[in-house]
């Protein structure tokens, strides 16, 4: 999860949970970045978020992979898997809830 807290207080002022899954066109790994949870006054594009997409931008160099995240450009659409875990099932935003195990969806590369 990449988070920006609210200095006054230290409660959490915006989030985007950070996936890993792996790119289903080429097998190589690739980050999920989610859509933007954050408290009234932030908004998607500004500078808070633009923060939080930039660590996950940082994030994925430093992995050596891909960056993607939910778009309306469908041009640059990939598609990426969640591979089987332990856990039975998990909420997913870009899927609209919940998923079991292994799923995959679209999404276009950032980074």
């Amino acid at each position: 999860m990449l988070a920006a807290k609210n200095h006054a207080d230290g409660r959490l002022a915006a989030r985007r949970m950070l996936r890993m899954r792996v790119n289903a066109e080429d097998g190589t790994p690739a980050l999920h970045l989610e859509r933007l949870y954050a408290n009234p006054g932030i908004q998607e594009g500004d500078a808070v978020d633009s923060a939080l997409v930039e660590l996950a931008k940082a994030k994925a160099a430093d992995m050596g992979c891909a960056l993607f995240a939910d778009s309306d450009d469908d041009s640059k659409q990939q598609t990426l898997a969640s591979l089987d875990s332990r856990a039975p099932f998990e909420y997913v935003d870009a899927e609209g809830g919940i998923r079991s195990r292994e799923y995959e969806f679209e999404a276009n590369r950032i980074a």
